[in-house]
């Protein structure tokens, strides 16, 4: 193909075939550690960025939930108040070590009351 571009991984002279945006919770360092893992085994031309919110939305629990009462009965109940993330240093610190976490400043992780 005429002026295509190829795309290389840093550390790699192989091109990226594909590079995957994968959404993920702040808390979920466990399972990137395992995505991590299994997809370095599949193929060094497969590339993963997980894509991570950096501020907390609280919002209500779903009208359903049993538990909506008593949590609109708190202090402070949820009304979509919005929050720096508890674990930003951590995932910084993670961002820098993996180089394979995208922290999107305008984006919000949600929390239904939990």
């Amino acid at each position: 193909m005429a002026g295509a571009i190829q795309a290389v991984c840093e550390g790699s002279d192989q091109p990226i075939v594909a590079a995957i945006g994968i959404m993920s919770r702040p808390d979920n360092t466990l399972q990137r550690d395992a995505v991590r893992t299994a997809w370095s085994r599949a193929s060094p031309l497969v590339v993963g960025c997980f894509i991570v919110g950096v501020r907390l939305k609280r919002t209500p629990r779903a009208p359903w939930d049993p538990r909506r009462a008593e949590q609109m009965r708190s202090a402070d109940p949820p009304a979509g108040q919005l929050s720096p993330l508890k674990a930003m240093g951590a995932l910084q610190a993670e961002a820098a070590s993996q180089r394979d976490v995208l922290l999107l400043k305008d984006s919000v992780e949600i929390e239904q009351g939990g």
